[in-house]
This record gives C-alpha cells, structure tokens and sequence, in this order.
C-alpha cells in the first residue's frame, strides 16, 4: 500500500522537481523584469493571474471596456504586490504547501490549465520567469490531483499503520507480563529447588540418625545382661566395703593370735571376734 501511493506520486515528481529546479536558476533580475512590465503580454498575464489565485490574491474589479458598466477582474496590480520583493516571492513559491492546496483554488486554476496560452513552451516567447511560474503552477495543479487519487491509500496505510502500532504495543505490554510471569517462574523454581535440596538434606539426617538410633538401641539391649551382673557386683562390693573393717580386724587378730592354737579353737576364736565386731 505504501508502494503504491509513492508510485502514484512519483507519476507528478518529474514535472514538479522541473519546475522547482527552473525556479530556482531565476534571478532576481528575471522577476523585476515581470514586475516593470507597463503592458504585459497576454501570457504574463495569464501566468500571474493563476499565481494570485494560488496565493489567494484578490483581484481588483475593474470596467470591463468591452462592456459598458460590467466589471471584470483586474489581477496586475495584485500580481505587482507579490512581485514587490523578488527574493521573498521565489522562496514562497519554492516553500508553497503543496500538501494542502484547498479544491477550491484547485478548480479557479483549472481554466488556466486548459488554455492553449498557458504552456511553458507559449510563455516562453514572452518571459523567462513567467515560464519558470508557469511550470510551477502546472505541476502545483498535476500534484494536487494525483494527491487526491492517493489520498485514499495515504488514509489506508495511516489506519494500518496506526493498527500496527497499537498492535506492537499490546504486544509489547504482552511481552513485558510474559517476562515478568516467566521470572516469578524461574523465582519459584529456585525455591522449589532450594527446598528440595534442604529436605533431601534433612532426610538424610533423618536416615543418619535413625540408623544412629537403632545401633545405640541395640548396643543398649546388647549390654542389658551385662548391666544386671554388673548391678549385683556393685550391690557386692558395697556389701563387701561395709564389712572390710572388721575383716582385716578378724584377719589381722588371727594372724597376731592365732598362730600357737590348734585349728579347732582358732576357729571357735574367730566366730567369738566376729560375733563381737557385729
């Protein structure tokens, strides 16, 4: 679409780019000419006429002297006007908006644009500058009109254009909530991972002390008996300490004393002392 309307328009380009091209190799001389005009040729007038309609000069209503008591439109001295400062009128032609030419100029210029006088190559016999205005207005009149045809397609390719953009936008702002779920995702996998990790971890504690416990379980049931023999040794050995006293008396009393008597009454000795220490 977009092709199209910029081939359509470089159909009036040629024309429009010779006639900026032929302005622009005026002088300021080649306009004060026009302007010193007394009696201008029927061409300059033309010429100058279309130019006053282009920048909205308003004629002056004269006697017309064919027709006695009718007006007619008088446009050199508004033609004169423009031409005051040569420089700004160049540069007003070479700047015009050619993009918003109202239709109504349009269609006051279009009279001109069929008369047979109103060529390049008629003006060209009568004034170098009037020539270049000439082209001027002719591709300003070709422009428009091919304007008009692509105007459509300019107003197509803008909604389309618009379309898109609002289109890249929301996808723009899709991509953007994409992204953001995407990193709460790899946020909460992280978590996921870490705490997968951590109860693998306490797990394996878990496993550890387990086996821990069941080794010191039976390492306890192991020792069971042992902790019953070892209790009536101990209840022994208490027994035995609260009676060692008077068995190193009984003993030390029998080796002191006992030695000269016979068995029969170191025995009845012994009984008599321990009934004696208890």
């Amino acid at each position: 679409m977009a092709d199209d309307a910029k081939r359509d328009l470089a159909e009036a380009m040629p024309a429009l780019d010779a006639a900026v091209a032929s302005l622009k190799n005026l002088s300021r001389n080649d306009v004060v000419e026009v302007k010193a005009m007394q009696s201008p040729p029927q061409g300059v007038k033309l010429v100058m006429e279309a130019t006053c309609i282009m920048f909205d000069e308003k004629p002056r209503m004269v006697d017309d002297p064919a027709r006695l008591g009718k007006k007619i439109a008088n446009y050199w001295e508004p033609s004169k006007k423009l031409l005051n400062d040569p420089s700004k009128f160049l540069d007003s032609l070479l700047t015009y908006d050619k993009d918003n030419i109202p239709d109504a100029v349009i269609r006051r210029v279009e009279p001109y644009i069929q008369m047979e006088e109103f060529t390049p190559e008629a003006v060209s016999k009568v004034s170098k500058a009037c020539t270049s205005i000439c082209m001027w207005v002719r591709a300003m009149y070709v422009y428009h009109n091919v304007a008009l045809q692509v105007a459509p397609k300019r107003a197509a390719l803008k909604a389309a254009e618009d379309e898109l953009e609002d289109t890249m936008t929301r996808l723009a702002q899709a991509r953007a909530k994409l992204q953001a779920v995407a990193e709460k995702i790899a946020a909460l996998e992280r978590q996921f991972a870490e705490a997968t990790a951590k109860k693998e971890q306490l797990a394996k504690q878990v496993s550890d002390c387990t086996v821990k416990l069941q080794r010191a379980d039976k390492l306890i049931g192991g020792l069971g008996g042992e902790r019953l023999r070892w209790q009536v040794t101990v209840d022994q050995l208490g027994h035995d300490l609260i009676n060692v006293v008077g068995d190193v008396a009984v003993a030390a009393g029998s080796i002191a004393y006992s030695g000269p008597f016979t068995p029969l009454y170191r025995a009845a000795l012994t009984a008599e002392w321990v009934t004696q220490l208890k």
